[in-house]
């Protein structure tokens, strides 16, 4: 199974009410699925799932260590160090949602002090809000946008993406960036709730928001595009048993706590 851990304190931004949230934060999706089956259940955070996914189906540079972005409607991520998905002490590695950055990087205030959270400046649920301010259907808008479509609603559109874009790329840059300086990574892999046309191009206003940050000391890694896109969850968690059981070190995901959000 694939799914968020818990919403966290990002219910707000999603628009979620508080009895919904409080019931999924409360709700034990393993065991409620492991009481009808006597296979074993795993569970994994979805952004992480989404990590094994590009791992084993969308690693075309072959990286062997890299940083994995997907931008959902809560941005998040994961890592892979040596061909394997890391999780850290707490399972909670490549949290790059919950990452500070500069609070010039978003447009909305949306906290106060000098830094804001990267899920407040570079996830879907930002795109979702300005097209439905418009009436406008996210998907439809995007598809459109993926395929040059240029007529109205479309132009509209494409000013709120573009807006979106301006924001989201140099927050992922610093993001990158910064997680460089801990983890010397060879590659930074970026997907999510996009069409791949539109990953493409916001991995390259990535990619050029990123030379022009200090980067005195580092070596930057190679960033591409995944293309896997709205089914990169449910790959990786459909992918899961034989990931847990195969993996060089198959209590990679079967130990540790489960308690803490990736975010979606």
């Amino acid at each position: 199974m694939a799914a968020p851990y818990g919403l966290g304190g990002w219910q707000q931004e999603a628009a979620i009410p508080d009895a919904i949230t409080a019931r999924w934060n409360g709700l034990d999706i393993k065991e409620i699925i492991q009481q009808d089956q006597t296979l074993p259940v795993w569970l994994v955070n979805d952004a992480t799932a989404a990590c094994i996914a590009s791992l084993e189906f969308n690693n075309s540079e072959k990286f062997n260590n890299y940083l994995y972005i997907f931008v959902g409607t809560f941005i998040g991520g994961g890592i892979i160090m040596n061909r394997t998905l890391y999780c850290g002490s707490f399972n909670n590695a490549g949290a790059v949602g919950s990452m500070p950055v500069p609070s010039s990087y978003t447009a909305e205030d949306m906290r106060n002090g000098a830094t804001v959270q990267l899920i407040n400046c570079a996830s879907r649920y930002l795109l979702n809000k300005r097209f439905q301010a418009l009436g406008l259907d996210t998907d439809t808008m995007l598809n459109g946008l993926a395929n040059n479509q240029t007529e109205a609603p479309f132009d509209q559109a494409q000013v709120l993406f573009d807006q979106w874009l301006n924001q989201a790329a140099p927050a992922i840059a610093y993001a990158i960036v910064a997680a460089v300086s801990v983890i010397d990574f060879e590659g930074v892999i970026i997907d999510g709730l996009l069409p791949p046309a539109l990953t493409k191009k916001l991995t390259d206003a990535v990619q050029i928001a990123m030379t022009q940050l200090d980067l005195e000391g580092l070596t930057l890694p190679k960033v591409t595009a995944g293309t896997i896109g709205n089914d990169a969850r449910a790959l990786g968690g459909a992918f899961l048993s034989f990931y847990t059981n195969f993996t060089p070190d198959r209590n990679i995901l079967i130990s540790g706590e489960q308690n803490v959000s990736h975010a979606f």
